[in-house]
């Protein structure tokens, strides 16, 4: 589980790949809230469809967070799309070509009011579709999906669901849940920035130490990316609400990404921060950071040394 804004793993289990990752969650976001600092408003929860539960939900309300996740495709979903007005469609942000609608649902588990249900769908073409086994299939209604394999229509429309209960402009809230997918980044930065890729032992628990470890790796990266970002020409770090994400199995949408990132993968900042081939010395009672003449990223790191010097020492 992390903090979307600041790129920082808050909570981290790791278990069998057999075992699903529901029964974890709700104690993950009891372990992540308390670690945000004081004063952060609202916390908004988002996952995949591997975070669907009734006990997830219910824990969110009693914590007071609010919250967007996938849902399956099941019966009950599908049905509900179809009965969506052709009217109420309309262009999804940031995707061309995908539309949303938005109705009620309440899931089979959950005693509380009826929840948002957003509905994103897409038009394909068949041959776009890919084999009969294709992932891609899973997401056409099943009326459509025979249609389709009977060589009836040219074109389908594939669908995503999101229950939720935040207030807010449908499309904002599809865009903001479809950006889950960020997530991935973390994943990467710990795996091949930090090294989880290296699991070196044999046993839940060596490995659960060597994933403690990588978390900590992950932020302290993420903390040095904030001062490397904070140091270019560019906005600062958003300062709203702290957005909580869980990762599964599920498809994601694209979202168009600004020239210059927020964040710096791990890799990148270890080439530009942590391996500079530099040393310190000290003289006339200060220190003094020597690097290589002609080295691509002097103004760089020379910007956060600096920045990083300003920070008292308590």
């Amino acid at each position: 589980m992390t903090w979307a804004e600041r790129h920082r793993v808050l909570a981290a289990e790791l278990h069998s790949g057999n075992r699903a990752a529901k029964p974890s969650a709700p104690r993950l976001l009891d372990e992540g809230l308390p670690r945000l600092p004081r004063g952060h408003g609202e916390v908004r929860v988002r996952g995949d469809s591997d975070y669907f539960c009734d006990d997830l939900m219910q824990r969110c309300r009693r914590r007071r967070a609010r919250f967007a996740f996938s849902v399956p495709r099941n019966p009950a979903v599908w049905r509900a799309s179809y009965l969506i007005p052709e009217k109420r469609w309309r262009p999804a942000l940031k995707m061309p070509g995908a539309e949303i609608a938005e109705t009620t649902y309440r899931p089979s588990a959950w005693k509380a009011e009826p929840l948002r249900l957003i509905v994103r769908r897409y038009r394909r073409d068949v041959t776009e579709m890919g084999g009969r086994r294709a992932r891609r299939w899973r997401t056409v209604p099943p009326l459509q999906l025979r249609m389709a394999f009977n060589g009836s229509v040219d074109h389908v429309w594939t669908y995503s669901f999101i229950v939720t209960d935040m207030v807010g402009d449908a499309a904002e809230i599809e865009l903001w849940q479809r950006q889950r997918a960020h997530i991935e980044e973390r994943i990467k930065d710990a795996k091949l920035g930090c090294g989880l890729i290296h699991l070196p032992l044999g046993t839940l628990r060596a490995n659960r130490g060597w994933q403690a470890a990588t978390v900590i790796a992950v932020n302290l990266v993420s903390m040095l990316s904030a001062v490397l970002v904070d140091t270019l020409p560019k906005p600062p770090l958003s300062d709203t609400a702290p957005v909580l994400e869980t990762v599964g199995e599920d498809d994601a949408g694209e979202e168009a990404e600004s020239d210059e990132p927020s964040h710096r993968l791990a890799t990148t900042v270890r080439r530009w921060m942590i391996a500079a081939p530099g040393r310190l010395t000290r003289g006339g009672r200060q220190l003094h950071l020597h690097l290589p003449r002609g080295w691509l990223w002097a103004d760089r790191i020379i910007a956060v040394y600096n920045r990083l010097l300003l920070i008292p020492v308590t």
